[in-house]
């Protein structure tokens, strides 16, 4: 029996299932007073090892940072535990692959700012995460398509006690938590995990991101355990210098670092932040939030001529398209040439109010305005203008690319745009989220 159409915690009403992760399944969902768009996680609540609750809990715990999906509720329907979070845009692995399985250095600074920034923010609040991996690592939507958040905590610890203060005792001989592509060596031997391990396995990212695969991938073994054990010697005898081959010696340094922090130590943040900071500086790179894969030229994002393929743009009376903090968006625009609806609106319609919301399909106009179908023809012509011969380069190539003509540049980010923006936030019922 579908679930579709049905409604979770009252005004939440499921849309489409989005996909499936290791507890359970997600699925789109909209807010039926308000019409923003969410995402929910359902788990059976008959399973011998429930996580979804014990992930709600802690999400509510480290609220109030950007890079932390925000919570709008959680509870049981029926025979499901269910929580309602903000919905996100793609995660890391997936733009990896739409670039060529490599981003350039610039990308993988800017996003090593975010990380290493948010999982401070974590493990300030007491917590680690436990299964960084680029899958867990998804970037915003509208207004928070520049910012990266961190997602499923349901592997997550609290590692030191909120009303002593005390750190978690020293182990040995744990199961393997996490993933082990990115686990820590210490994770490998079975020794408890504490904030190093969160740092370490932030760094195996870093290089992933860089050069597309680690040394460890593709590994073959009879059991589990035994190719965990080929991981963690593989790791091992890796010299960093050979892990980071061809990249700065700053990612040298950083893995240098987290191995020598002991267990219960609080690394310094700010001197890893400022190192890759200064990095950043000293490549003469732009702090501009453009990424490589806003880079991907339009024609392999969308088919334009494709009836199938839907933009949704949504924006409320008196904000301005192109100065309502999308700067990357922004540059997009004003590099093709493209107006934004409402400055076209203003220049060919003093007179007509703006819209409160544009849908633009391709190969037909849905919706009121005259924004709608000028935003509509405007991109067509950008695509009829700049289709190549070739394949669209991605990563490094992207860049030079950019270099030698704008108009290659995207327009849109590859998930919907929904920028109607949030006139605060919903109030939690604690009724309802009573396991807090």
């Amino acid at each position: 029996m579908s679930i579709i159409e049905t409604r979770v915690g009252g005004r939440y009403k499921l849309k489409n299932k989005l996909g499936s992760g290791s507890f359970g399944d997600i699925y789109l969902a909209q807010n039926v007073q308000t019409r923003e768009e969410v995402a929910v996680k359902l788990e059976d609540a008959r399973t011998k090892y429930p996580q979804l609750i014990y992930e709600a809990k802690i999400l509510h715990s480290i609220q109030g940072t950007a890079g932390i999906p925000t919570l709008h509720w959680c509870g049981q329907e029926g025979d499901y535990n269910v929580l309602v979070m903000e919905l996100l845009g793609d995660n890391l692995e997936t733009l990896l692959n739409l670039c060529g399985k490599k981003f350039t250095l610039k990308t993988v600074l800017m996003l090593v700012d975010q990380m290493l920034q948010v999982i401070e923010f974590i493990h300030n609040r007491g917590f680690l995460h436990r299964d960084i991996k680029p899958e867990n690592l998804l970037m915003g939507l509208a207004r928070t398509c520049h910012l990266l958040h961190f997602v499923d905590f349901g592997l997550s610890k609290r590692f030191r006690d909120p009303k002593t203060g005390k750190h978690i005792p020293y182990r040995e001989g744990k199961q393997l938590t996490g993933t082990a592509r990115y686990c820590s060596v210490y994770t490998h031997k079975g020794f408890e995990q504490s904030r190093r391990d969160d740092l370490e396995a932030l760094g195996y990212v870093f290089v992933y991101l860089f050069k597309g695969s680690l040394p460890w991938q593709g590994m073959k073994a009879k059991t589990k355990q035994e190719k965990y054990n080929a991981i963690m010697d593989k790791k091992m005898s890796t010299p960093l210098e050979d892990l980071c081959e061809g990249m700065p010696e700053q990612f040298i340094k950083y893995f240098e670092y987290c191995r020598r922090l002991k267990f219960e130590e609080k690394p310094d943040y700010t001197y890893l932040k400022r190192m890759f900071k200064e990095l950043f500086m000293k490549e003469g790179f732009e702090y501009d939030n453009v990424f490589d894969w806003i880079l991907i030229p339009l024609h392999s994002r969308y088919d334009l001529n494709n009836d199938n393929v839907q933009i949704n743009i949504e924006f409320s009376d008196g904000d301005n398209f192109v100065n309502n903090n999308l700067p990357d968006l922004s540059a997009q625009l004003q590099s093709l040439g493209i107006k934004s609806p409402q400055q076209h609106d203003e220049e060919n319609h003093p007179n007509k109010a703006n819209q409160d919301a544009l849908v633009l399909e391709t190969g037909k106009a849905q919706g009121k305005g005259v924004g709608n179908e000028y935003l509509r023809t405007e991109l067509k012509s950008v695509e009829n203008r700049n289709r190549p011969n070739q394949p669209a380069a991605a990563g490094a190539n992207a860049n030079a690319n950019a270099g030698a003509g704008a108009d290659n540049r995207a327009v849109l980010t590859r998930n919907p745009l929904y920028m109607k923006p949030q006139k605060g936030g919903e109030k939690k019922n604690n009724k309802d989220c009573n396991i807090f």
